[in-house]
């Protein structure tokens, strides 16, 4: 059977937590007392409250959202009211149903903060309703503190359902409690992935002063270093609030192009590679700090003359899916396919219904175009952005790079510069590119950890500790049922044989800056070699590794770093890891052994 891609839940989690919460038990009303059955009768009240607002802020009844919320919470406080009623409170403490109690008035407190945090929301969201005549920047600019206004919200009702003891509840309650702790979970990550782009919004849109922009589209399902193969293109010029479609085209247009200029592209990289792959728009996205790549492709584009742009904007099949959730389906050919199934459609159906390459990449170019056509002309929704983003499980994200200083500042202040700290400390990065010239990577998974040791300082040595970063890739794509075009393998001979759902990748890590040696590296547990490069002093190794349908290649690399700056100031004991964009989110987890301590 084929692996799904992405989930895409049908429901937006933040109401479905709202509704979880309160579906619980009628029947405990009888031998809970009179409080308890009020309590959970404004539960259920506000579970048929919040269906409501759900409905509306997918489908943009954004005038009624406010007084729907603001009644849903009235409900609520009502309940959390109740639920610290003496009876209540002393029940909690009874044998055999106290835990049960317990839940059921933490669970009345979550929905009253969820809705009262939300409340900010859902008032800025009917100013914000464009209609092709452009957004209130000013009001745009105010959504990211809302957003986390109900991000933080989520943050403590996921605490606080984390503090309660789930084991011993009567087994209806606890079907209901399970999954809305869960949800909240979901819906913390969600506000995380959404909020650097609604920030950016004011960005794209013009608050520092008419722009013109490069709108890449990276095909995520063959990897490169920032995320996909360059697919299609817009451009698009904005004023005040008010998007405009200039130009579209594919990556042959692209291609057939002037030169690119690599004067921009970081000495160190360009040594490595060499210029033949930064000529070349197919492969020219090959640094991982995002800025030297946004700034090659703004260079390569103004050097064909005409339109010239103020920077860079990329995104994959995530993104193009979540913008479409705002703007409407979108048609090619004879089909329309609903913005739902737009990022599978990216992914895998237009290779059906295109076995020539030229005509599925105008395919993919009129697809991307009409999303942005539908924003310039009809305007979108963020209410429906919002809910999409909310009910979107995907690990695309935008990167973004501009001409101007000033701008380039408040682009990497508000998390979308796709950029790297350009100080030291424990910041690693897995990076991946296609060899293959196959489109499988949307069949990849993949597990992440990095793992900070402990150190010790000593006056006589450098202060350092280890680092051990363990990738876990595996190739889950199907030996039957794709297209030839997404399954081929470029990079064997002709007439080789080779297993259908087969692949070849290169695996991409790059070290915290000014490590100080690589000890080893083992691939399944092998000692292996790799080759070994630079970027802005920044030390990658590349693996170029094979991969069978169903295998798994186990890669750790473990280094020492430094612990202390130049001036002997501990750095952070806190490892993080950067991702490029995937289709498939990847498992991600990190260890410290604490700080370091010095010699006696």
């Amino acid at each position: 059977m084929q692996k799904p891609l992405i989930a895409w839940p049908r429901r937006h989690p933040i109401w479905s937590v709202v509704i979880v919460v309160v579906v619980l038990l009628l029947a405990m009303a009888a031998w809970l007392g009179l409080s308890t059955w009020k309590m959970v009768q404004g539960l259920q009240k506000v579970s048929d409250v919040a269906s409501t607002a759900s409905s509306q802020l997918s489908g943009s009844h954004l005038d009624s959202l406010a007084t729907t919320v603001g009644a849903a919470q009235q409900v609520a406080s009502e309940a959390v009211e109740a639920s610290d009623s003496l009876g209540v409170r002393l029940a909690s403490e009874l044998p055999f149903i106290g835990d049960d109690i317990s839940t059921l008035r933490a669970v009345s407190a979550v929905a009253d903060d969820l809705l009262a945090s939300a409340k900010p929301l859902v008032a800025t969201l009917p100013k914000l309703a464009a209609d092709g005549g452009g957004f209130d920047l000013t009001e745009l600019a105010t959504l990211p503190t809302s957003l986390k206004t109900l991000q933080d919200a989520v943050a403590r009702s996921s605490e606080k359902l984390a503090g309660q003891d789930t084991s011993d509840l009567l087994a209806p309650l606890a079907d209901k409690v399970v999954p809305l702790a869960a949800g909240l979970t979901q819906a913390n990550a969600s506000l995380s992935n959404i909020k650097p782009f609604v920030a950016a919004l004011p960005i794209i849109l013009g608050s520092n002063g008419d722009r013109t922009w490069l709108i890449i589209n990276q095909n995520l399902g063959e990897a490169r270093v920032t995320g996909g193969l360059v697919s299609a293109y817009v451009i698009v010029t904005v004023h005040d609030g008010t998007l405009t479609m200039q130009e579209q085209g594919t990556n042959d247009d692209l291609i057939a192009g002037a030169a690119v200029p690599t004067d921009s592209v970081p000495r160190d990289l360009y040594e490595y590679w060499g210029e033949e792959y930064f000529n070349d728009w197919a492969s020219l996205n090959l640094a991982a700090n995002f800025p030297d790549t946004g700034k090659l492709m703004t260079a390569a584009w103004n050097a064909r003359g005409g339109t010239q742009v103020d920077g860079t904007i990329t995104l994959g099949q995530g993104i193009v899916q979540y913008l479409a959730a705002a703007t409407g389906p979108v048609t090619v050919g004879d089909r329309t396919i609903q913005p739902q199934d737009l990022a599978e459609y990216l992914t895998i159906g237009v290779y059906k219904d295109y076995k020539k390459a030229a005509q599925k990449d105008l395919a993919v170019a009129l697809i991307i175009s009409q999303v942005f056509s539908n924003f310039a002309d009809d305007g979108i929704s963020v209410g429906s952005l919002i809910s999409a983003g909310l009910g979107t499980e995907t690990a695309d994200y935008v990167q973004m790079w501009s001409t101007h200083s000033s701008e380039q500042k408040q682009i990497v202040a508000v998390g979308v510069s796709g950029s790297f700290p350009s100080t030291a400390g424990p910041t690693a990065s897995v990076r991946f590119i296609n060899g293959a010239g196959n489109k499988l990577d949307s069949f990849q998974d993949t597990t992440v950890d990095y793992t900070l040791g402990a150190c010790t300082t000593d006056p006589d040595t450098p202060t350092s500790r280890p680092g051990t970063l363990t990738v876990d890739v595996s190739n889950e794509a199907p030996t039957s049922g794709l297209p030839a075009y997404m399954t081929g393998r470029s990079d064997l001979s002709d007439g080789t044989k080779y297993t259908l759902g087969s692949t070849r990748k290169l695996v991409v890590i790059y070290t915290p800056l000014d490590v100080i040696n690589v000890n080893t590296v083992t691939v399944d547990g092998e000692e292996t070699g790799a080759s070994y490069g630079y970027e802005n002093g920044r030390q990658f190794l590349i693996l170029d590794l094979d991969f069978e349908p169903g295998q798994t290649r186990n890669i750790v690399v473990s280094w020492d770093e430094p612990a202390q700056d130049d001036d002997g100031k501990a750095l952070s004991a806190h490892p993080s890891i950067i991702l490029p964009p995937l289709i498939n989110a990847a498992t991600v987890t990190t260890h410290t052994e604490g700080v370091c301590t010095p010699t006696e």
